[in-house]
């Protein structure tokens, strides 16, 4: 964690307000102007990554670099994509 400010951590009471009701969690915030086009998403992919540990702590990773290849990639990575690939193989 970056901590960008000096000092402790201020926390103020009642700086949130608590919400009256329940709200439909598909619809916008009041407030907000109506979209100017609408997106419907099929398929999406997420990749997340977390990091623990030492990650970013001060002084260098203590790992071996890994040797480089310097010939192309394999022929198994050539033909999984591209113009005419085929998704369900």
């Amino acid at each position: 964690v970056r901590w960008l400010a000096p000092g402790p951590l201020r926390v103020l009471p009642g700086h949130f307000g608590v919400p009256r009701g329940e709200r439909d969690r598909l619809r916008p915030p009041p407030g907000l102007p109506p979209p100017r086009a609408r997106l419907v998403l099929r398929d999406l992919s997420l990749t997340w990554a977390l990091f623990g540990g030492r990650d970013f702590g001060p002084g260098p990773a203590h790992c071996r670099p890994r040797p480089r290849s310097t010939g192309s990639a394999p022929p198994r990575w050539r033909d999984r994509g591209g113009p005419g690939r085929v998704p369900e193989q």
